[in-house]
């Protein structure tokens, strides 16, 4: 609270090796004056402060604004500009990851976004690292290979950075992010590091029933040579033969202008920040295509494929791809949470079957692609996918009530708020809404386009969203 802000937080920043070792002399007769070891102070009025684009708010007044324009090579930039907070949120989006990758490339990209950062023209990753620290950055330029719950991030549709610090750092801010993506360190020393460092995730994560379940599910239902069904990081194959010619010929195409989204949530002003932009990202190149994804076919008939990895718990995917050009998207979101819920109470809390259980639903160009995934004993696989397609036919012809609609539509919005509620978190999302095809108005109404959805709405979908017999079927062992 507010004794935290006005007394710790300068006692931290003022305190010398002599008073530290002072106070643990005495420490113990302190216990009945805690105030005796920090007295209040503005200490923030006190910190230096870096000269340069300052967060204003409107007559004195808190308020927002989105603005979004493209410069001339082609990068879309957009600002949402709230002066609540002096955080600043910045991601940037490469589009079509995989699409710009071939088969004896995979992983390229994840590869490249790997260096970002391990070293930017004559500074060293020590260097960098330092730089960061002083403006008290936070960057993130691939996929925690450890966290698995933050795989939604991990996708072949694109890849990114994303960055935090503070509106009155925002100038270094877009200096480093300049120097990390410009100028990569090609080195083989540096290069030789990464390759190891990602050759030890792959052997971990082909060890993963979860992962190769996933990995193989989506090459049935894209097709193995389908740019959608390469593995993000790429096999042992491709990492082993990658060279750092292969890593510049791919920068040099890769990190351009017309391939970028870049998205800022901050209090500065957007005049600013479109100097920022253009100062850091306004003279690279323009590519002279965006290689697009080959075009996909809803999934007819039934096929299915087992991986016998001796697991004591098996993973399956279980879904097809299906039309969704005509999609009432919201409303489908809301049936797929309903029936993920209902999947997860028959099957895993009534039934047993399951230790993971939940259904998704994606976009993807004009498809949608719904598929299930469940993690459960090796004995227990075949009543699993009959009770899948069991309770996917009973959501499907079952009465709604209204009643678990609402509370659906409501842990939805909940989710939705946590999610945003941070301002990388805002960048991120209204990067991907507009790299999805979204407006500016779809990211700010998100929230009430699903308090708009109405049980009929969800009724109607159901029966464009839901199928069982048209399906790829994939089961890790």
């Amino acid at each position: 609270g507010i004794d935290a802000f006005l007394k710790e937080l300068p006692g931290v920043f003022q305190q010398t090796p002599k008073q530290v070792n002072a106070f643990l002399q005495q420490y113990h007769r302190l216990w009945s004056n805690a105030n005796a070891i920090f007295q209040p102070v503005e200490w923030w009025k006190k910190l230096p402060m870096p000269e340069g684009p300052k967060s204003q708010q409107q007559g004195g007044r808190r308020f927002s604004q989105v603005v979004k324009d493209t410069l001339k090579n082609g990068l879309l930039w957009v600002h949402f500009r709230n002066t609540d907070s002096p955080v600043l949120g910045i991601h940037i989006l490469f589009k079509n990851r995989a699409a710009w990758e071939d088969s004896s490339t995979v992983g390229i990209a994840d590869f490249l976004h790997r260096l970002y950062f391990k070293g930017a023209g004559s500074d060293g990753e020590a260097t960098l690292k330092k730089k960061l620290k002083a403006i008290g950055a936070e960057v993130k330029t691939h996929d925690n290979d450890y966290i698995p719950f933050d795989d939604y991030y991990n996708t072949p549709m694109y890849s990114y950075i994303r960055f935090k610090t503070i509106d009155p750092f925002a100038t270094q801010a877009f200096q480093l992010l300049r120097a990390a993506i410009g100028s990569p360190d090609f080195s083989s020393r540096t290069v030789e590091a990464v390759r190891r460092e990602m050759l030890g995730v792959l052997q971990m994560k082909n060890r993963r029933a979860s992962y190769r379940a996933h990995l193989g599910f989506r090459q049935m239902v894209f097709g193995k040579r389908h740019p959608l069904a390469y593995p993000v990081s790429g096999t042992v194959e491709t990492i082993q033969n990658i060279t750092p010619a292969d890593l510049r010929r791919f920068h040099l195409k890769y990190v351009s202008g017309n391939n970028m989204i870049v998205s800022v949530v901050s209090g500065l002003p957007t005049q600013a920040v479109k100097n920022l932009i253009q100062q850091a990202f306004g003279d690279l190149p323009r590519a002279a295509t965006i290689p697009a994804f080959p075009s996909l076919k809803p999934t007819a008939g039934v096929e299915t494929d087992t991986l016998q990895l001796n697991k004591q718990q098996a993973m399956l995917y279980w879904g097809y791809l299906f039309n969704a050009d005509t999609l009432n998207w919201n409303a489908a979101r809301v049936a797929n949470s309903l029936l993920s819920g209902q999947l997860a109470f028959h099957l895993r809390e009534e039934q047993g079957l399951a230790y993971r259980l939940g259904s998704s639903l994606q976009s993807v160009d004009d498809m949608g692609l719904f598929y299930v995934r469940m993690g459960t004993r090796p004995q227990n696989l075949k009543r699993a996918v009959s009770g899948i397609l069991e309770e996917i036919q009973r959501f499907a012809q079952q009465p709604l009530d209204p009643g678990a609609v609402t509370r659906t539509k409501n842990a939805m919005i909940a989710s939705m708020v946590r999610r945003a509620a941070t301002r990388e978190n805002q960048a991120y999302l209204l990067g991907v809404t507009l790299f999805n095809g979204g407006s500016i108005s779809d990211y700010l109404n998100r929230i009430r386009n699903i308090e708009r959805v109405h049980t009929e709405d969800v009724d109607s979908v159901r029966q464009q969203v839901l199928q069982w017999n048209n399906y790829r079927l994939f089961i890790a062992r």
